[in-house]
């Protein structure tokens, strides 16, 4: 699953999130996106009777059943791992190799689920894997001279090994994108457009002002934006169609869209309680899946959502978790630290 929008600074003790303030060191994992959701990275992601996950410069495997927890891949002197996808046995990832504070180095990366045969593929973020292909923002800076280097090329597609780079939209602006049905959504500074895979028929849709992309679903582009005036989130959609533009959801943040159900987070005016809901688009029905006295981020993977939340203690302050879309089997997989 997986977008962690490039919002935080590395020296920022805050969590930030696709769904409410959370931590980059954690990032998703998917096995194949689904067009229901958003393309982009959340939290971690269920593959058969696993989750992968990502804390700082290593990468976990925890079992959903037995709860057993391996580190698969960890690399010394490299800061995080962001982004990740799990697909055919191999896993794909951004990861910033810059260990210091301020600066990032992103880099598109894959290693073997067993973590072995890791390999750098191209410089980039915003990773995304449909219909077998890599797609991604393409950078280029120099490691030794970071600021006043970094050049923004675009929107690129590659192969899964790295091979064959192609260009699909040039642009400096471009700072998120999702893939829905062979066409790309892509937000640019000040507008939404959509253009094809192979880079035809670029189109205007709307304004991108204020603006986060959850998901393209049925027609639909689902969308947060935050109300500044009342101080609260909301969740619209705007029809492809028609270009009518509706609100669905008041004072909450979504996360995913799926069964004609919108996926979001609500958190109370004191800062209190946290709550996850979904709500069903055609009767307006919502129910309510968890509350914890904090969640930081959230994400769907078919019929389970994993989350995370406040951890056991300070030096396990954070948790992961796993619960089916209707509230039931609530399971805690693992707590760890983070800074």
């Amino acid at each position: 699953m997986g977008k962690t929008r490039k919002l935080f600074k590395k020296y920022m003790p805050v969590f930030l999130s696709l769904m409410l303030l959370l931590s980059p060191v954690l990032s998703s994992v998917s096995e194949a996106e689904s067009s229901s959701k958003s393309t982009t990275s959340t939290l971690s992601a269920k593959s058969g009777d696993y989750v992968y996950y990502s804390v700082y410069n290593k990468i976990y495997r925890v079992n959903t059943k037995n709860k057993q927890k391996k580190l698969i891949h960890y690399k010394k002197n490299w800061w995080s791992f962001d982004d990740i996808v799990v697909y055919k046995g191999y896993i794909y990832t951004v990861v910033d190799t810059c260990s210091g504070t301020g600066e990032t180095y992103p880099y598109i990366y894959r290693v073997k689920t067993d973590g072995t045969n890791g390999k750098i593929l191209d410089k980039g973020d915003n990773l995304k894997l449909d219909n077998g292909k890599i797609y991604y923002s393409k950078y280029n800076f120099k490691e030794s001279n970071f600021y006043g280097t970094l050049k923004k090329y675009g929107i690129y597609r590659m192969n899964l090994d790295g091979s064959s780079k192609k260009s699909i939209k040039s642009g400096s602006t471009i700072y998120d994108f999702e893939i829905y049905k062979s066409n790309i959504y892509y937000q640019t500074s000040k507008n939404i457009y959509r253009i094809s895979t192979s880079g035809k028929n670029n189109t205007r849709l709307l304004s991108s002002e204020g603006k986060e992309i959850i998901s393209i679903y049925k027609g639909n582009i689902y969308y947060n934006k935050y109300d500044y005036n009342k101080q609260v989130n909301n969740v619209y959609k705007y029809n492809l169609s028609s270009k009518k533009i509706t609100k669905v959801v008041s004072n909450g943040y979504g996360f995913a869209t799926s069964d004609n159900c919108i996926y979001y987070s609500y958190t109370n005016s004191n800062w209190t309680k946290s709550y996850i809901y979904k709500k069903n688009m055609s009767t307006n029905k919502k129910s309510l899946i968890t509350s914890k006295s904090s969640i930081y981020g959230a994400t769907l993977e078919g019929n389970y959502i994993i989350y995370t939340s406040p951890g056991s203690n300070m030096n396990k302050n954070t948790r992961l978790s796993i619960i089916r879309n209707n509230g039931k089997e609530n399971t805690t997989l693992d707590d760890f630290f983070v800074s």
